[in-house]
């Protein structure tokens, strides 16, 4: 295993253990023994995130909270032609970028079909252009927004008529050792209820039991 493999490996862990917004990856990865896996290994690691996003060709998607594009580019090893905007309240993340991007395109042994547009936003806005996106990822970030009615306002005001909202969210009740969960982190009845209100209603969830649980609203004024 050479040592880019090694590297991304680190980033890999890491990300999968602790989620892309508690935390800085730099810091976290010098704190990690590397192991060695395969391309294989590493689509079964995001097999239910590809399974639950299904990422397809023309997809237009916003990433929000994504901090430094760790997952859509990871998800770029096993998809194509998808437009990814990488949305986040600050760009300092984004310094790992292009790192990541080429121990991706490594592993891939192609140059990344996807597409990405980082934007900066802040507390109360994605900076996203209106009604441009048929699919809203949130993963690991809902829980420490600062405003939660009025971001998933200017989500609602991003998305498609027909758009789906996908969220992964540490669950309160759900998790293994709760000592570990962030201190903004829901039951599900609190979170539905969120979005419920907020004019979202959940379409699937796929519960899990460490790390988090999937779930997909769509527009209750579709």
């Amino acid at each position: 295993m050479n040592r880019v493999i090694l590297i991304f490996c680190c980033l890999l862990f890491v990300l999968n253990t602790y989620g892309q917004t508690c935390g800085n990856p730099g810091a976290r990865i010098e704190r990690l023994k590397a192991a060695q896996l395969s391309k294989d290994s590493i689509y079964n690691l995001v097999k239910t995130d590809l399974d639950f996003i299904k990422p397809i060709p023309n997809d237009t998607i916003a990433d929000i909270g994504s901090y430094d594009g760790y997952y859509p580019l990871v998800y770029s090893i096993f998809s194509d032609s998808v437009v990814f905007y990488l949305n986040d309240i600050s760009s300092d993340g984004f310094s790992y970028f292009d790192s990541i991007e080429d121990i991706c395109t490594k592993i891939k042994r192609h140059n990344l079909s996807n597409k990405f547009t980082v934007v900066i936003g802040n507390d109360s806005s994605t900076s996203l252009r209106d009604h441009m996106f048929n699919k809203v990822v949130i993963r690991d970030a809902l829980h420490h927004f600062k405003s939660m009615d009025i971001m998933l306002s200017d989500i609602k005001r991003i998305m498609k008529s027909n758009a789906k909202l996908i969220l992964f969210e540490p669950i309160r009740g759900r998790n293994i050792n709760e000592e570990t969960l962030c201190k903004g982190a829901m039951t599900v009845d609190n979170l539905i209820k969120l979005l419920n209100k907020n004019g979202f209603v959940l379409a699937r969830e796929f519960p899990q039991t460490i790390g988090g649980s999937w779930f997909e609203f769509k527009q209750t004024d579709d």
